[in-house]
């Protein structure tokens, strides 16, 4: 990935898939899945690619299914989760993200789950049920402050703040920046 940092997405991407056909040809399942993970995650956050992030995806799906890797299936769903809200198909967005909730909740992955509620909230803000937002943003902010991801608890904060703006609670949004700060 320092292809990826050194801002060259193009040869990060080559590298990854160079990666992904090695681990495949190695039956190393798990480290196939991460890379089409972050070939899905370049091609829709840095190129706005999204069929292409939607194929990686699927095939870290695939994968997952067909190894019976059930603990990372978790990150294609909310890839393709997030490809979908993107493209503004929000009951389909919506659909993804509960089928990764029903595996984290039952692995109990705190750190997952606090970034996947905190997407579960960026969607129902998207389509302006901010009590729904509220609700998730909130799980999100329990579950970040419990395992202490400051990054985390900070941005979960400003979306709260954002929530609380929208309704014209602008005392609560002043104490959720302040405190993120």
């Amino acid at each position: 990935l320092s292809w990826f940092y050194n801002n060259d997405h193009t040869k990060a991407i080559e590298n990854l898939q160079k990666s992904a056909d090695v681990a495949i040809a190695n039956e190393q399942w798990t480290l196939a899945i991460q890379n089409y993970i972050n070939i899905g995650g370049i091609n829709s956050s840095v190129f706005g690619n999204y069929m292409k992030a939607m194929e990686y995806y699927t095939k870290a799906l695939r994968v997952c299914e067909s190894q019976n890797l059930t603990y990372k299936i978790y990150d294609a769903y909310n890839g393709i989760a997030n490809v979908y809200l993107y493209q503004k198909e929000d009951e389909k967005a919506l659909d993804y993200y509960m089928k990764a909730l029903l595996f984290l909740e039952k692995a109990n992955d705190k750190s997952s789950l606090s970034i996947l509620y905190q997407n579960i909230g960026q969607y129902y803000s998207t389509i302006h049920q901010v009590d729904q937002a509220e609700l998730y943003y909130e799980k999100s902010l329990k579950t970040f402050r419990e395992i202490e991801i400051k990054g985390g608890i900070i941005t979960t904060l400003v979306m709260l703040s954002d929530i609380h703006r929208q309704r014209g609670q602008l005392g609560k949004a002043l104490s959720n920046d302040m405190e993120a700060m």
